[in-house]
């Protein structure tokens, strides 16, 4: 399918949602000048994303992001007040909180006021897209466009094709932000955390239970990470920037679909801390919450102690 086809109006992207991920897409799309068209309900809200969204055009402006003069970039983003203000646009992005139901209703919305041949995607990060499409009465048409954040920073955007997800779509989505958005993008399986998240969530996770079990400090395990593994960002930073909310609900949808084990406790380990007598402490660090590990040993287990 060229993409030409399946843009039906004068708008080509509406996205719902002013939030962080709706400005940024918005913001990718101005400074590409490509019309777009925002959807935020609340007035007040809708009021403080045009203040944010003009500042951080202007910011691009200053550093020669913009394809055309800031009146330009400014020029095309339209403030929408309800979906029925997004019936024209080509391709809808969904950008709104992960709550399920809250997404549900968007989509049960966008199915009945938009045309046909629109492309309904939703940049969740951990909702199955077969869950949003069943909320339509075109499965076919609604596919994953996974965003990164900051959006006009990070280039990789994930496309998901659930199983419902018709081929031309799948291609035409891909394409659109790949040559229109300018972005970098992969192909990614319709379950819980897509590729990124389902590998680097539980990757975080891991360094934040090496943490609580003391097998070292926050500084030196961000240390180790970015001196030992070239990690370009150290881990308490990134659990900070990434939002704990957003990361346990990616942990809570990707554990039932991947049913991976948590790693278990080495054997040689439980060797060498029985030869070092070490064995009731590392017992009580490994098997028991910190709560009980606090009554137990009277602080913080700490693998430096001797």
């Amino acid at each position: 399918m060229n993409i030409i086809d399946c843009v039906n109006g004068a708008l080509e992207l509406g996205v719902v949602g002013g939030g962080t991920m709706g400005l940024g897409i918005a913001q990718v799309a101005a400074q590409r000048s490509l019309g777009c068209a925002v959807l935020e309900v609340d007035p007040g809200a809708r009021e403080r994303a045009r203040s944010q969204l003009t500042k951080a055009l202007t910011k691009a402006d200053e550093r020669g992001k913009l394809a055309g003069t800031l009146d330009e970039a400014l020029g095309c983003i339209t403030w929408a007040e309800s979906v029925k203000d997004l019936a024209d646009c080509g391709v809808i992005i969904e950008a709104i909180p992960e709550i399920k139901e809250a997404k549900l209703g968007v989509f049960a919305d966008l199915d009945e006021v938009c045309s046909p041949r629109t492309i309904l995607a939703s940049n969740t990060s951990s909702i199955p897209i077969a869950t949003l499409a069943a909320a339509t009465t075109r499965p076919g048409r609604v596919v994953g466009l996974h965003f990164f954040n900051p959006v006009p920073a990070m280039q990789l955007v994930e496309v998901v094709a659930s199983l419902t997800t018709d081929d031309d779509v799948t291609h035409a989505a891909e394409a659109f932000v790949r040559d229109r958005l300018g972005k970098q993008t992969i192909r990614a399986k319709d379950q819980a955390g897509f590729v990124v998240n389902a590998i680097f969530v539980p990757y975080l996770l891991s360094a934040i239970r090496s943490f609580d079990n003391g097998v070292a400090s926050a500084e030196d395990i961000d240390a180790g990470m970015v001196g030992g593994c070239g990690m370009p960002m150290v881990h308490s930073r990134c659990a900070t920037s990434s939002a704990s909310t957003r990361c346990f609900s990616s942990r809570t949808a990707c554990t039932p679909s991947i049913k991976t084990p948590q790693p278990s406790h080495p054997h040689c380990c439980a060797a060498m801390s029985t030869q070092v007598g070490w064995a009731r402490r590392q017992a009580v660090a490994f098997t028991t919450t910190p709560m009980d590990r606090r009554k137990a040993d009277h602080g913080r287990f700490d693998c430096h102690r001797r």
